[in-house]
């Protein structure tokens, strides 16, 4: 099994790589289909040393790698540690339940703003504060505004990136909530 993990997280970084600066992002399915196997961490290793930027290339592939890379950790700590969701969490830290609302609030409030802008032809709501809305707990209202406003609806990069989010997200909770 680790030589299994080495050798897929190795092709991560090698094919993120040839399909940043060789293969302008041709193999951007493959990358996902290597991440889902195992390579996120590699994928991840690869952004952080060679590609760091914000740029619509590449996003999904950076989103979906990220998330992953969360999603089997925690996967594999729970079941490492055969932890049990603990339900007096949800009650003993009812703080956590007003910020994901108003985070998700805020997040449908920017979407919102975004789609009058691109409306008008105003400047816009960078990709990196949508993304970090959503990444920081506001991936919910990030769904809900996107098709409430039909807004990022054919962009790949949102459309898959922010499920995965959110899936992401319930996985880290259920962790803490085990935790706690």
């Amino acid at each position: 099994m680790s030589y299994y993990l080495v050798i897929i997280n190795l092709l991560g970084i090698i094919l993120f790589v040839l399909n940043s600066n060789l293969f302008r992002n041709k193999l951007e399915l493959l990358l996902l289909v290597i991440a889902t196997l195992g390579g996120s961490l590699g994928i991840v290793f690869a952004i952080l040393l060679f590609d760091h930027q914000i740029r619509k290339q590449n996003l999904l592939v950076k989103v979906y790698s990220i998330c992953i890379m969360f999603i089997e950790i925690f996967i594999y700590l729970l079941l490492k540690n055969g932890l049990h969701f603990n339900i007096k969490f949800i009650y003993e830290h009812n703080w956590i339940i007003i910020y994901l609302i108003l985070i998700n609030i805020l997040s449908f409030i920017t979407f919102g703003i975004d789609k009058y802008k691109a409306k008008k032809n105003y400047y816009r709501i960078s990709l990196f504060t949508l993304f970090t809305i959503s990444f920081l707990g506001g991936s919910l209202g990030g769904i809900i505004a996107m098709y409430t406003f039909h807004h990022k609806t054919n962009k790949n990069y949102f459309v898959i990136g922010l499920p995965i989010i959110l899936i992401m997200q319930i996985v880290v909770f259920y962790y803490i909530g085990c935790l706690i």
